[in-house]
């Protein structure tokens, strides 16, 4: 503003350094503009079977679930993973289960991501007499019939714990015979 405007603008009487305050129009401030976003990509779409892959993994019993989040533990697969990939990790003596997100992944290593982990407990282990036992070994070996004197597995794959008890029954009977 000029040094003319300025003294149009003053009060009479009034000096440049002892204006009387008057507070400012309140400005209204414009409307925010509406976010605009760039239309996705057509190639950016996919079915997830084109886009990613779910994979079940069965880790051998007593294996911490804090051992499937270290990078080396994939060395062997890592290979197949691709990033973004799921991994449905269970344990052969069914103590956890959990959902991993392949945030990166080469030859011999892959980097996860927890979504869920759920501690289930310890397998379940019936005493069946004083030489042997009936326990779940996991989703490979099943029920198992296991010697106690030096913890022999005798027979596994038994899809039921009663079918492991009836085979037991008849194992004993024929060791007695």
């Amino acid at each position: 503003m000029s040094n003319d405007k300025q003294l149009q603008a003053r009060p009479q009487g009034a000096q440049p350094g002892n204006l009387p305050s008057t507070p400012a129009p309140a400005a209204n401030p414009a409307p925010a503009a509406p976010t605009r976003y760039v239309p996705l990509l057509l190639g950016r779409i996919k079915t997830l079977d084109q886009a990613n892959n779910t994979w079940s993994v069965v880790t051998p019993a007593g294996t911490p679930f804090e051992a499937v989040l270290d990078e080396k533990f994939w060395s062997n697969g890592a290979a197949q993973f691709r990033m973004f990939d799921r991994i449905i990790v269970n344990t052969d003596d069914g103590a956890y289960t959990g959902t991993l997100h392949v945030r990166a992944a080469a030859r011999n290593w892959a980097k996860v991501a927890v979504l869920e982990h759920h501690q289930l407990g310890a397998a379940e282990v019936v005493k069946e007499s004083d030489t042997h036992t009936v326990a779940y070994r996991g989703a490979y070996a099943m029920w198992a019939v296991i010697r106690r004197a030096d913890s022999e597995v005798i027979r596994d794959k038994f899809p039921t714990a009663e079918e492991a008890r009836i085979w037991m029954n008849g194992h004993l009977r024929a060791l007695a015979a």
